[in-house]
């Protein structure tokens, strides 16, 4: 029997903040069910069609590459590999947060969302949050994932992929903020 991949919010490209479409970090994914019966997101690069890894900058391309090849279809999305070691910007994951028919945030969400200040928007599945700042971070990141393990949030800076939609949260900055 043959699944159906989850359905992705449209990207918004005109909302996304201008520190997060310069430099050459973008990348398209689609849906993809893994051997674990579980969909994932592979990333590819916009020009070549071909998998990405998010270590390897070689592979990555513009942001205009990564929205014309989303707008051509084939693609569920855009999204960009985190390098804070050139441009200082973290982004925060946070996922199972927010109900996908009201908009409503978790006050535990909200309370990260706020703390930050800074530009976020609704992950693909409508259901989680992203919040991208420029660093840097005041915790101790693993050394794997970039998690910060002491407060139980997922931020990453580099070594991972991470969607964006455009789909701007209210009430939040529509900018990338220190």
């Amino acid at each position: 029997m043959e699944k159906t991949p989850p359905s992705a919010l449209p990207v918004q490209a005109h909302n996304i903040p201008l520190a997060l479409t310069q430099g050459h970090q973008s990348l398209v994914w689609r849906w993809r069910l893994a051997a674990d019966d579980r969909w994932k997101k592979p990333h590819y690069t916009p020009r070549t069609r071909r998998k990405a890894s998010p270590t390897n900058p070689q592979e990555w391309g513009a942001f205009n590459e990564a929205v014309t090849a989303y707008c051509q279809g084939g693609w569920d999305g855009i999204g960009r590999a985190m390098d804070a070691a050139t441009d200082n910007i973290y982004g925060v994951d946070l996922d199972k947060c927010r109900n996908p028919l009201t908009g409503e945030i978790t006050s535990s969400a909200w309370s990260i969302i706020k703390s930050i200040d800074s530009y976020t928007e609704v992950s693909p599945s409508g259901t989680g949050i992203r919040v991208f700042f420029y660093g840097p971070v005041p915790l101790k990141l693993d050394g794997r994932g970039n998690k910060l393990t002491e407060a139980g949030i997922e931020v990453y800076g580099e070594r991972r992929f991470l969607t964006l939609t455009g789909v701007h949260v209210a009430g939040t900055p529509t900018t990338v903020e220190e």
